[in-house]
């Protein structure tokens, strides 16, 4: 069991990051994750009707109000579509550059919605790997909050819930690094005495979303997938070095 900070860093180092914290003498441990928002950005605009990148596509992406319908009307698991994340090389756990993004599954059948929720998806097994490693090395995970970002979105919100499963805790906060940064501020003001106070007094808690049960069910054979794709990937890569 990891019992000090020194420890934790030692297991997952190179797997995770560590931060200093606004707070004297503490540190953070971040997951990271570098294609999220950025995977549905890019969707928006590659599928639309501009047909080539550039302003053009930009003007004329997909509302992504219009993909998440699209999305909603997949069964979990997207009859067996599976994206693996990774437009700008891998962060956690591998922190790997050469790893690239790919669509796996794909038949004659499957359409547009089926690539917008494997999207949603493959974003959420990723985010599922930092969660497992904070287990492996004994890190108690007892609340996962999320708020901005793409996790405002409701489906996008219920599929990580379902890969988790887990529920999730919503934090009604628009932009939590400009939120941060201002509570940091009126620490230093004097307004609040302390961070925690701060946090207290300024971060609004939201519903929780429950993880659908049979979601969690369907989830579990694609994540498989998923961790053996990333493996393969990763190994062929390393094998035939560019």
């Amino acid at each position: 069991m990891v019992t000090s900070v020194a420890g934790l860093h030692e297991t997952l180092f190179g797997q995770m990051t560590f931060h200093p914290q606004a707070e004297p003498r503490a540190l953070y441990c971040m997951g990271s994750h570098f294609t999220g928002g950025l995977a549905m950005a890019w969707l928006a605009q590659a599928l639309a009707p501009s047909g080539v990148p550039g302003e053009a596509a930009v003007a004329s992406a997909i509302p992504f109000e219009e993909l998440e319908a699209e999305a909603a009307s997949c069964p979990p698991g997207t009859e067996g579509v599976l994206w693996l994340p990774f437009l700008v090389g891998g962060g956690t756990p591998g922190f790997d550059p050469a790893l690239a993004a790919a669509w796996l599954g794909l038949r004659s059948g499957h359409w547009r919605p089926h690539l917008v929720r494997s999207v949603m998806e493959g974003v959420a097994f990723n985010l599922r790997e930092s969660v497992e490693l904070l287990q492996q090395a004994a890190v108690p995970v007892e609340t996962i909050r999320v708020g901005a970002g793409g996790l405002r979105s409701p489906l996008w919100r219920n599929i990580v819930a379902g890969v988790l499963g887990r529920p999730l805790q919503c934090v009604e906060v628009g932009d939590v690094s400009a939120l941060g940064a201002a509570l940091m501020a009126g620490v230093g003001a004097g307004w609040w005495p302390s961070l925690a106070e701060a946090s207290r007094a300024a971060v609004r808690l939201g519903p929780i979303v429950e993880p659908p049960a049979d979601w969690v069910a369907a989830h579990e054979p694609l994540f498989r997938s998923y961790r053996q794709a990333v493996r393969h990937e990763d190994a062929v890569h390393h094998a035939n070095p560019t």
